[in-house]
């Protein structure tokens, strides 16, 4: 049974051990370790290289995180629950390696995602509710090679 407490008082320290409690039991937080290092050494996110090569890379990876399994599901949802809580303290956690609490920026929402990745301003990455998954797309009135 997942218990989640509604407060506005959340660390990067609190948000970390919580989640590391919540999902031993199927290890979420070491996928979602795993595919945030993918994606913070992907050459979308290191160089800003805008191709369809690494569009597909970083959204296959994103969707390669979303919860698979009751135990996930319940992970992302108490995670996003103290993001819609209080979002200031998701919009401080800095960019890391994957080991730490950033990872759960990966389970927020497209625009926390891109902006924490610090995605060029003419990539546009989406949810699309049909499919329930994340999408890519370059705005071509602001691309530039």
């Amino acid at each position: 049974m997942l218990v989640v407490y509604n407060t506005n008082t959340y660390t990067f320290k609190d948000i970390h051990i919580q989640f590391i409690l919540m999902d031993k039991q199927e290890d979420y937080s070491r996928v979602l370790g795993r595919v945030y290092g993918y994606l913070v050494r992907s050459h979308l996110v290191k160089q800003g290289v805008v191709t369809p090569e690494s569009l597909k890379y970083f959204t296959d990876n994103l969707n390669s995180a979303l919860p698979d399994s009751e135990n996930s599901a319940a992970v992302a949802a108490a995670v996003k629950e103290i993001y819609y809580t209080n979002k200031f303290v998701f919009s401080r956690i800095p960019v890391g390696r994957g080991s730490g609490p950033e990872k759960y920026v990966l389970v927020t929402d497209a625009r926390n995602i891109a902006r924490h990745f610090g995605l060029p301003k003419n990539v546009l990455l989406r949810w699309d509710n049909v499919n329930r998954k994340y999408i890519m797309n370059v705005d071509e009135t602001d691309y530039q090679e």
